[in-house]
């Protein structure tokens, strides 16, 4: 399977009619991890249910549309591969072009590139690194257009505007 495991079943499951009746499970994420032995650090797609990560989420990194799971010891934190994503990627992915074709299949990706976004600029602003964290804002709201959002995805435009509302508010409080 190589490094980075797939957990999207469902294209398994088009792949190959063998894997119509597979369902994955927590033993199964433990049996990955358990035969990479810690060897080096694990990927699941965004798109993998969450139940499946539960117990890693306090150790998976967000890196663009993959979750990393670094090995024990490993140094977390580092954000350079969600910046690439977010600052490459984003802008480039044809979200803000009402001309570019979705297809209904793919829209709901369209809230993984939203959070993406959203997650670099709150990790920025835990690190007291407001600008960064507003210019990411930024970047996110002119890379997707809203009335092209999925159903529900309005609630990460609504996190966007809060987060930009007390980004804006601690600027205030730090210049006077």
């Amino acid at each position: 399977m190589g490094t980075r495991a797939r957990c999207s079943v469902r294209n398994l499951q088009r792949a190959d009619a063998a894997f119509a009746a597979l369902n994955p499970s927590n033993e199964t994420v433990e049996g990955l991890l358990r035969a990479n032995a810690w060897r080096r650090p694990v990927y699941f797609t965004v798109t993998c249910q969450a139940s499946l990560l539960a117990g890693l989420r306090e150790r998976a990194e967000l890196e663009g549309l993959v979750w990393r799971i670094p090995v024990p010891g490993e140094p977390t934190g580092d954000d350079v591969a969600l910046q690439r994503f977010v600052r490459e990627r984003l802008p480039r992915s044809g979200l803000a072009d009402p001309r570019q074709v979705l297809e209904p299949e793919n829209v709901a990706m369209m809230s993984n590139y939203l959070m993406a976004g959203t997650q670099l600029a709150m990790r920025q602003a835990r690190r007291g690194e407001t600008t960064a964290a507003l210019q990411t804002l930024d970047l996110v709201e002119h890379s997707v257009l809203p009335e092209r959002l999925p159903a529900g995805a309005s609630g990460f435009l609504a996190q966007i505007g809060e987060l930009r509302g007390r980004l804006r508010a601690s600027m205030l409080r730090d210049s006077h």
